[in-house]
């Protein structure tokens, strides 16, 4: 009999994608899937439009709770889930029909507990597949992987050079149930929560990877998602993310990478002040523009757009970054 796979899906605030979201799912060629749509209090008709979808397919459980972000829906569907694997989607994202088939004949041919595939960004100009030319050395690798930056690296020993670059999304990954054995979401932290729940499960002894060269995953770039919103308690939420971070790398062969990232988390920050034109509230983070931090992260930086970014926010060129990044955003969704 084929492995049952339990899909998980935040639901909060997406009435204009959700269908296309949930269509991708019950239509995917592999067919034993439970469908789990946790909707996380949503004020407009997701929760809705989820009971209509139980109704209409079996495999398909509806959870309604109170507003409590991404990372308790998600923990919430890991708990009720009855798969032998676990796989997590982004309601306003789709999938290739073929994802799952392709995913789990991956895993049964590797025997892998974690297989990844590539994904691809959708615009209203198309869809562009992303470049991870890392991916293959990821998951060969036998060296211990940690997610910073949303990017998975392997530093060599304990001087901080990034070998490996890879995207860290939960959302293209199939993982075994005993992977996740322990391991949930971290409440309270409303950014990048994917890399810290990925540094627990890389923690695991023995974890075996695998991958699929195709983008089977459809990553929505939309205009009103968290990076192009201003957060009120930005500074708040970076904090407790380094304060997580600095805790769960204590210890490992990649502690340095914590002085990095903190560095990489100061532009963040300063890139939505910036943008939204609170600029005084930059000065509270001075702390996170040291020179030791910022010499940190330039190893991160490969192309000449991130260095310049690095370079004019390290130096406090806001208003030079603010005339970019204008021109950036009326380019971004073309």
């Amino acid at each position: 009999m084929d492995k049952l796979i339990s899909v998980i899906v935040p639901v909060y605030k997406v009435e204009k994608y959700l269908s296309k979201c949930v269509d991708s799912i019950i239509n995917q060629t592999y067919k034993n899937l439970e469908i789990i749509l946790v909707d996380d209090g949503s004020p407009d008709n997701s929760g809705k439009m989820c009971d209509e979808y139980a109704k209409k397919d079996g495999r398909i459980k509806v959870i309604h709770k109170e507003n409590a972000g991404v990372s308790q829906a998600r923990n919430t569907g890991i708990d009720v889930a009855n798969g032998d694997f676990i796989a997590f989607v982004d309601s306003d994202d789709f999938l290739c029909e073929d994802m799952y088939e392709k995913l789990i004949s991956k895993q049964a041919e590797s025997d892998a507990d974690l297989v990844f595939c590539e994904y691809s960004q959708v615009k209203p100009s198309g869809v562009y597949p992303v470049q991870e030319s890392m991916l293959n050395e990821l998951c060969q690798s036998k060296n211990i992987i940690y997610f910073l930056n949303h990017d998975v690296v392997s530093f060599n020993g304990n001087n901080g050079v990034l070998k490996n670059q890879v995207m860290g999304y939960v959302w293209r990954i199939l993982y075994k149930k005993s992977a996740l054995a322990g391991v949930r979401f971290p409440t309270g932290v409303k950014y990048a929560e994917d890399v810290l729940f990925l540094l627990d499960v890389f923690k695991k002894p023995n974890l075996k990877l695998a991958c699929v060269n195709e983008p089977l995953y459809n990553y929505l770039i939309r205009p009103d998602s968290a990076a192009h919103i201003y957060f009120q308690d930005i500074v708040a939420n970076f904090t407790s993310y380094l304060n997580a971070l600095k805790q769960k790398l204590e210890g490992t062969e990649n502690e340095n990478g914590y002085k990095a990232h903190i560095f990489f988390s100061y532009t963040i920050c300063v890139l939505n002040l910036v943008r939204f034109g609170k600029t005084k509230q930059i000065k509270a983070l001075k702390e996170w523009n040291k020179g030791e931090y910022y010499k940190a992260d330039k190893p991160l930086n490969f192309n000449f757009k991130n260095k310049l970014k690095a370079f004019l926010i390290h130096h406090k060129f806001h208003f030079v970054l603010k005339l970019i990044l204008k021109i950036y955003d009326r380019r971004k969704y073309d």
